[in-house]
């Protein structure tokens, strides 16, 4: 289980899934940020 502390600027969880078996780390370009990726949040499968 990953532990992240809400002062940890380098790993953000805009929405946990407790019931997730696989985690995602996704790494944005240079000069770019997570916001890239926030599209995918609905789209991605429930065990993700």
């Amino acid at each position: 289980m990953l532990n992240i502390r809400s002062t940890d600027n380098w790993i953000t969880v805009p929405k946990p899934n407790p019931k997730a078996n696989l985690r995602l780390f996704c790494f944005p370009y240079a000069g770019g940020s997570s916001i890239v990726f926030r599209s995918w949040l609905d789209k991605l499968p429930d065990n993700i």
